[in-house]
């Protein structure tokens, strides 16, 4: 990931969000609360492991959609 101050926003997939159904408001609460501060800071060990479980498909879909956003950054200055 780069820089994660360097970009303002980020996508969440809507398909992403279907696990939403699954958990209870505290355990929903706790993961956007971990996707700020993925986007934030990159990081996420602070949290507790059922919220890093649910969190990893954000985190891998986060590393893709970054890809694709750099090389589209990279063939711009090209």
């Amino acid at each position: 990931m780069t820089n994660p101050n360097q970009r303002k926003s980020f996508i969440i997939h809507k398909d992403s969000l279907d696990i939403l159904d699954q958990l209870n408001d505290e355990q929903a609460g706790k993961l956007f609360k971990a996707i700020f501060q993925y986007q934030k800071t990159g990081d996420f060990e602070q949290f507790d492991q059922f919220t890093k479980i649910i969190l990893t498909p954000f985190i891998s879909q986060f590393k893709r959609d970054e890809e694709k956003w750099m090389n589209v950054v990279e063939k711009v200055r090209k």
